[in-house]
């Protein structure tokens, strides 16, 4: 609908309920990423390259759906907000690439999907309990401390941290794939 245009703002009301497949992608003048509560399902690559938009991305509560690369390469953004009671599908590389965030506070229920904040270069520490599939945090390079009660950590969740210097894991029950931290 607006992919590659000029927009400051998305104009997103309480009275949508979707944003389609690439709907705001290459927005490079778009300042923040608003979503209001409506807003049950977000397609894939949404905002996908909106590199201009700052601050925190807060997920609605009632989401039913993010799909791939939804927020992949907003380098602005800092916060990615998801707290929910439901169980929505969450599709890869959600945050791909964000290289300006530096918090996440997700519902620790939720199992996060492959490459979902892989290359996020400026997360220093992190506080999950959330299930890992594939390369959650692959090559999230400033990343220092992660305190974690996961009981699943998935194919190379953590593989090139390279400046991880503390894991500090609170579940008695954990399953690793192979090359979680290599």
């Amino acid at each position: 609908a607006f992919r590659d245009s000029r927009l400051k703002h998305t104009g997103l009301t309480e009275y949508m309920t979707n944003i389609s497949n690439g709907c705001y992608a290459n927005c490079s003048e778009l300042e923040n990423i608003e979503i209001p509560e409506s807003i049950i399902a977000i397609g894939d690559q949404a905002f996908c390259a909106c590199r201009n938009a700052k601050g925190t991305i807060k997920i609605p509560a009632n989401i039913q759906k993010i799909g791939n690369d939804a927020f992949a390469n907003c380098d602005s953004i800092t916060r990615f907000e998801l707290i929910c009671d439901g169980n929505p599908e969450l599709y890869d590389y959600i945050c791909y690439n964000d290289i300006s965030l530096t918090e996440i506070k997700i519902s620790d229920h939720l199992t996060l999907p492959s490459r979902m904040f892989a290359y996020c270069s400026s997360l220093e520490e992190i506080n999950i309990n959330n299930n890992l599939e594939d390369r959650v945090f692959f090559n999230c390079t400033g990343l220092k401390k992660v305190i974690s009660g996961s009981k699943h950590f998935g194919q190379q969740a953590f593989s090139g941290c390279t400046n991880l210097e503390t894991v500090i894991l609170t579940n008695r029950e954990l399953t690793f794939d192979t090359y979680v931290f290599d």
